[in-house]
């Protein structure tokens, strides 16, 4: 980008030394910086403050800019409170959060696509990529605890937005339809968490309804979900509907896997499923996979029982398919970002995995490069 590039009303500082001082005359106030617009420069910005942080995600112009700065912003908040969590205590979410979830929903009539993603929350897997130490069961309390203060403190909104956007007329592909699904049905998550007994009605609701396959299966995420009867008849449901596809069992397989309430135990009986094929790489990736890398907190079980569950799998499939077997080690091998309990689990593991007789050459070079 060249100083050519600007646009009415805006300049391009060019950064070409390694410190730099730029000189703006005539500014009534003290402006708000809104750096790399435009995807000018490929950096990280560090040290941005929050309230900075906030207000760029609630009134930037740069789409990206906003993105950007709310992700950061619930990062930092979320980070602090993980920092200080301790087992037992109640997690309490500062204000501004839930403004900054007011905002992005305010601001999603004119573009519903981009409301659903800023009003997402940083996954727990991307926060435990900011940490020393990933701590699961903390990272898990505190952005469950977010969740649930959305949604309760904005029920009404979320509740209005849910309603607004249902369409009643033809199923359409295009933009502006896929992005007002994505935007209603993040609603109801939120409503989900938050105020159960209006959200779970809302989502069987939508589940019943069968209108689309797009919304039957957000309804049957947010109801895997939860600790309630309608999660096990929406599953018993989908499963005798859709049994006999294959691709669409494996949604059921891994919307399972990936709730909450499948604890190893529950991963465990689901792999002794009828309907579960070690020979079916997209079968495993889907029940197996989905558990590791999409339920962490499950999958991090302080027992360790998560660990045994995927080496069990990964000890069954070797002689059946090591390519698949090998990739699926990848997870053991990050044990030296956990808490030192964590790490000696699953380090016993892996070197089970490596005292297995007849290991494949694929999984024995995986499991030995990872407990190095």
């Amino acid at each position: 980008m060249t100083a050519a590039d600007a646009k009415a009303g805006t300049r391009v500082l060019l950064l070409t030394e390694a410190e730099q001082s730029f000189v703006f005359e005539g500014v009534p106030a003290l402006p708000t910086p809104s750096l790399l617009r435009g995807f000018s420069a490929p950096v990280k910005l560090s040290g941005v403050s929050l309230d900075r942080l906030q207000f760029l995600a609630a009134h930037d112009t740069d789409p990206f800019i906003r993105w950007e700065s709310g992700q950061q912003y619930a990062t930092q908040i979320l980070l602090r409170e993980i920092d200080t969590w301790q087992p037992g205590t109640e997690v309490s979410m500062p204000d501004g959060l839930i403004a900054a979830a007011a905002a992005a929903l305010l601001a999603s009539a004119k573009d519903p696509a981009f409301g659903a993603e800023a009003l997402s929350l940083p996954s727990e897997t991307f926060l435990a990529d900011q940490m020393a130490v990933a701590n699961p069961d903390a990272i898990h309390a505190v952005r469950e605890a977010a969740r649930e203060a959305i949604g309760t403190q904005l029920a009404p909104i979320l509740q209005m937005a849910y309603r607004q956007l249902e369409d009643d007329g033809p199923y359409q592909i295009d933009g502006v339809s896929i992005g007002r699904r994505a935007l209603r049905n993040t609603c109801l998550a939120y409503l989900t968490v938050g105020m159960p007994s209006l959200g779970v009605p809302l989502a069987k609701t939508q589940f019943d309804s069968w209108r689309s396959m797009t919304d039957v299966l957000a309804a049957l995420s947010i109801l895997a979900n939860t600790h309630t009867p309608q999660r096990r008849n929406a599953l018993e449901r989908f499963y005798d509907a859709w049994h006999e596809e294959d691709l669409v069992l494996d949604k059921w397989f891994a919307i399972q896997a990936m709730s909450n309430p499948c604890t190893p135990e529950a991963a465990r009986e689901l792999s002794a499923h009828a309907d579960f094929d070690l020979r079916n790489p997209n079968r495993v990736r889907a029940l197996v996979a989905s558990f590791v890398g999409g339920n962490p907190v499950q999958f991090h079980d302080a027992s360790g029982d998560g660990y045994k569950f995927l080496a069990d799998t990964i000890i069954a499939l070797d002689p059946r398919n090591s390519q698949v077997a090998a990739r699926m080690v990848a997870p053991l091998g990050q044990w030296r970002r956990y808490d030192a309990a964590r790490q000696t689990l699953m380090r016993q593991e892996l070197q089970r995995i490596l005292d297995l007789p007849n290991l494949s050459r694929n999984t024995f070079e995986m499991a030995s490069k990872s407990l190095a």
